[in-house]
């Protein structure tokens, strides 16, 4: 078992005293012990590792293992409440044998509570228990910690990522509180992007936890099959459910994936299985917040709509393109405008 790393363990001098805001170094020793410096690097090194791996890859060769382990069946840990995410017995339960094939297919990938859920890995007895992750500094109820991740058992109890520790105890007595394992997420993340690149070489990482994966050229059938079995085998090696969303855009894929949540997959299109024509994507899109538009609106381009009076994408694909030129620059308005309506720069 790893032994857990604590991203806010307090930094210490080396003469072994606590250190301060004043001590030499001690903005660079926190920041490298922190959960966000941690985060922040993972993208460079798997691209960087991902490369490599790549191109010692005989490209003739069919890495394709379809046959490693089972998921397991529907749970508390893996559904919330309320939540209608049956887990599919077949691929192709769905009647997509005659569909046509879309010219494009992206694959977001996103582990389940991925924090909590390698905690879980490496420590069995905290299965089906209401788990956060967190540097809870041992007093749950005085604590200044938020939480970095919940397990669906915590997040029936109205428990969400970025709450505070004492509110959170206050919403579930019982609830327990683990440190960071980033020894654990690395080990676990390496197993993920391993299995990835069994079924194709053209990643885009996302995340430790997160992936876009292009697998255009195959029938939807195909593709239904695929994401199938890229959450058995992720399961099969990390112990860890992931959910899938099938897209013929990043953005539509990333949609799909938050519909497949948790533990399931879900294909945007017309009734699941029928690419949708630009109307019916536009539509789809209209109602979302502009915060759904992941990698262009972030707090402070949120910050800039609001004063737009810009909240949606609907409101985005109303503004005129001219409109959000001239306060956004073209460039940069034309791949909101594009976002806004399910697309691809």
């Amino acid at each position: 078992q790893q032994a857990p790393v604590s991203s806010a363990a307090p930094s210490r001098t080396r003469a072994g005293g606590m250190a301060t805001v004043t001590s030499e170094g001690f903005l660079r020793t926190y920041y490298q012990q922190s959960r966000l410096h941690h985060l922040s690097s993972w993208r460079t090194q798997f691209q960087e590792e991902l490369s490599h791996y790549l191109a010692s890859l005989d490209p003739a060769e069919d890495n394709r293992d379809c046959d490693k382990g089972d998921l397991p069946p529907p749970s508390s840990q893996l559904m919330t409440q309320g939540s209608n995410v049956p887990l599919p017995t077949r691929p192709d339960a769905l009647d997509i044998y005659h569909r046509p094939q879309p010219p494009r297919a992206i694959f977001h990938v996103d582990m389940d509570c991925f924090f909590a859920s390698v905690s879980m890995r490496y420590e069995p007895t905290l299965w089906n228990r209401p788990v956060v992750v967190a540097h809870s500094g041992g007093d749950l109820e005085t604590s200044s910690s938020t939480v970095a991740s919940a397990s669906y058992e915590a997040r029936a109890y109205g428990i969400k990522n970025g709450m505070w520790m004492a509110q959170a105890k206050q919403l579930c007595p019982h609830l327990v509180s683990v440190p960071y394992n980033f020894e654990g997420y690395e080990a676990v993340a390496k197993m993920m992007y391993k299995v990835f690149l069994t079924f194709s070489r053209r990643i885009q990482v996302v995340s430790c936890d997160e992936a876009l994966i292009e697998m255009s050229g195959s029938h939807l059938r195909d593709l239904w099959d695929t994401a199938y079995q890229i959450r058995k085998q992720v399961y099969a090696a990390t112990g860890c459910t992931c959910s899938v969303g099938l897209g013929d855009s990043i953005q539509t894929a990333r949609l799909a994936c938050k519909q497949a949540k948790p533990n399931g997959q879900h294909y945007f299109g017309k009734d699941m299985h029928d690419p949708c024509d630009p109307r019916e994507r536009a539509e789809k899109f209209a109602t979302l917040p502009v915060t759904s538009l992941a990698g262009i609106v972030g707090r402070v381009m949120q910050t800039r709509l609001a004063s737009m009076r810009i909240h949606t994408c609907g409101d985005i694909q109303r503004t005129p393109l001219a409109t959000l030129a001239k306060e956004l620059g073209p460039n940069l308005a034309k791949r909101l405008h594009q976002f806004a309506h399910g697309q691809d720069t």
